[in-house]
Formats: C-alpha cells, sequence, structure tokens
C-alpha cells in the first residue's frame, strides 16, 4: 500500500507542478487529492521513508499540515504576493501526507533550490528583478524529496 500512496502523491505533485508553471494557479481539488491521500495512508499505516514500521500518527500529520501552511502564509501576509494560496495549501496538504518532520525538510530543499534557479535566472539575464517565479514546482520537488530522505535529512540536522 506505501507504493499506491506514493504513486499518488508523485502524480498529484507533477500535476500541481505542471500547472503552476503553464497558468500560475494550483487548482484546489489538487491539493485536496493530497490530503485525501495522506487520509488514506494514515488509515493503511503508510508513511514516509524513515519513519519505521509504525508510520505517521496523527498528531504528527496535523503538526505537519500546519507546518507546512502556516510559514508560508505568516510570509504571505509580511510580503503580500510573496506565495499564492494554491502554494499554502499544497503546503499544509503535503504536511499532512508528510508529517511535520520531513515537510521541514521540503520546505527547506523548495528555498534552496527556488532560490538557485532564480539567481541563476536572474544573472543570465532572463528574467528581471520583477518577475514572479512560480514557488509550486519547488515545493513539489521538495516534498517528493522529503518522501524519500525527509526524516533523515531532519534528523540529521538536528544532530542525531
Amino acid at each position: 500500500m506505501r507504493t499506491v500512496c506514493l504513486c499518488i502523491f508523485l502524480l498529484l505533485l507533477a500535476r500541481a507542478a505542471a500547472e503552476d508553471i503553464a497558468r500560475r494557479e494550483i487548482r484546489d481539488r489538487i491539493w485536496a487529492g493530497i490530503l485525501a491521500a495522506g487520509l488514506l495512508c494514515w488509515g493503511l499505516g503508510a508513511a514516509p521513508a524513515g519513519c519505521g514500521r509504525e508510520g505517521l500518527d496523527l498528531a504528527d500529520r496535523l503538526a505537519g499540515l500546519l507546518c507546512g501552511s502556516l510559514p508560508l502564509a505568516v510570509v504571505c501576509c509580511l510580503l503580500p504576493g510573496a506565495f499564492g494560496g494554491g502554494d499554502i495549501k499544497l503546503g499544509g496538504a503535503g504536511g499532512f501526507f508528510l508529517g511535520w518532520r520531513a515537510v521541514l525538510a521540503a520546505g527547506a530543499l523548495a528555498i534552496l533550490s527556488a532560490g538557485a534557479v532564480t539567481a541563476a535566472l536572474l544573472l543570465s539575464g532572463k528574467v528581471s528583478r520583477r518577475a514572479t517565479v512560480p514557488f509550486g514546482p519547488f515545493l513539489c520537488l521538495g516534498m517528493a524529496a522529503a518522501w524519500f530522505w525527509g526524516e533523515e535529512l531532519a534528523l540529521w540536522y538536528v544532530g542525531r
């Protein structure tokens, strides 16, 4: 069942990234699908790599929902337009799917990769400083990587 959950998750992430690139929008049905897949995985006991046999409990998943969405929402309130509503909802749904430790790693990977690509685009002259770059694809990339290595990255970061 873990493989089924992973396939659903990766397909929905790919769809979210493609929509954000093409339309600069992540539709509600995508993040809702990820949230539903997270509920299914919780019910089946499927969890990201590194979680052990017991998987993630509901508290880990709810904390992940908050850790995935709240920081983006706060930044969006402080810097209007920094993130879209779809990014915030996708972060929350992905956090519920991955749990709080893995979604923190996903967020760090997303910010680092978005920063690197944006810097490269600016330095190459392909975009101006006023251009916007969709964050959804980077968030999706970070979440996909976090399924496989998020727990290990989080534990490495805190020194365990």
